[in-house]
């Protein structure tokens, strides 16, 4: 099976001589279709840069990035960054982020409309969305009268507009309390359970890894451990890594 997501070296440098800084010292990381894969460490350790890589908005100094099979930065030709971003990623952060004078479903279809579809087509989409996370009833709300976890609800809805391929969660329990977050980690075991997305969280509650099929730590830049392979969990997870 191919890896929805394949890094291989992945290396960021800030400065030069004295100033310079490494924040990333040969990362190598892969995540197949269906894996939930958890990033933790300390802070510092360069977890949200390599989010941000992973999502190509920052392009690393060195190393090889390839998405769904294409190489970022390693080929011949330069790929359209912001097209892939919106056709292949969803996003989710600590803070639902949702826009406030707009509704849950309006939230929802402004994505959508990025996207190109609008319309009725556009309208059943958001529906069937937050319908599937149980939010259907709360549509018509204004963030504001949502509670955090129904607005994190509504974030996903929104990150999953565009059908992705490979989700990037960035801290999205720790604004929760323990109860709501787990059950932000299980409705995104269950998109990659039931829909084969690869989903990649950065993490530092440890309450949540029961719902992930694998453990990346990052410590000064580096992979720890030793095995490198990902296995479907059923009591607890496994660390997993690379050392550079």
């Amino acid at each position: 099976m191919a890896f929805a997501v394949e890094a291989k070296d992945i290396r960021m440098t800030y400065g030069e001589g004295r100033a310079r800084v490494e924040v990333l010292k040969g990362v190598d990381l892969s995540v197949r279709p269906g894996e939930v894969v958890a990033v933790m460490g300390p802070s510092g350790s360069g977890k949200t840069t390599l989010l941000n890589i992973l999502g190509l908005v920052t392009e690393p100094t060195g190393g090889r990035l390839v998405l769904g099979g294409q190489d970022i930065y390693g080929g011949r030709f330069r790929p359209n960054l912001q097209r892939l971003r919106r056709e292949r990623l969803g996003f989710i952060f600590q803070f639902a982020n949702l826009i406030p004078f707009l509704t849950a479903r309006e939230n929802v279809l402004l994505s959508l409309d990025l996207l190109g579809l609008g319309g009725r087509a556009a309208r059943q989409r958001a529906d069937e969305l937050l319908g599937s996370l149980g939010v259907a009833e709360r549509a018509h709300l204004l963030p504001e009268k949502l509670s955090g976890g129904e607005r994190q609800r509504v974030a996903i809805a929104r990150a999953l507009a565009n059908d992705p391929k490979l989700i990037l969660a960035d801290e999205p329990t720790a604004s929760l309390d323990a109860e709501r977050g787990l059950s932000v980690m299980r409705l995104l075991r269950r998109l990659a359970d039931e829909h084969g997305t690869a989903v990649l969280v950065v993490t530092h509650d440890t309450r949540m890894l029961g719902e992930v099929t694998g453990v990346i730590r990052l410590e000064d830049g580096a992979v720890q451990a030793e095995d490198a392979r990902l296995v479907p969990l059923t009591k607890a997870p496994k660390e997993i890594g690379i050392s550079s």
